[in-house]
């Protein structure tokens, strides 16, 4: 698997994306409505949490750690759609 940047990535001047490391992960340049572009911008910063709640759900061996997967997910589509 390829490395990415590492997470967290976070939405910066309203639709660049940042990583931990602080370097740009995306940068802005949708031509579309500003409301388009940060939402865009909040799915992008989103991604490195979606992953990680993606994968606790997948590799969920009993009823419990499926509970605290599935809270990492609502807790990271809720990031992405905030």
């Amino acid at each position: 698997m390829t490395e990415h940047t590492p997470g967290p990535w976070q939405v910066q001047n309203g639709i660049n994306v940042v990583g931990a490391d602080e370097y740009i992960v995306a940068r802005g340049g949708y031509e579309g409505p500003i409301a388009h572009g940060e939402a865009n911008a909040r799915l992008i910063a989103s991604a490195p949490a979606l992953l990680e709640a993606a994968q606790a759900t997948v590799d969920a061996e009993m009823l419990d750690d499926l509970a605290i997967a599935r809270a990492q997910l609502r807790a990271a589509i809720k990031e992405a759609t905030a």
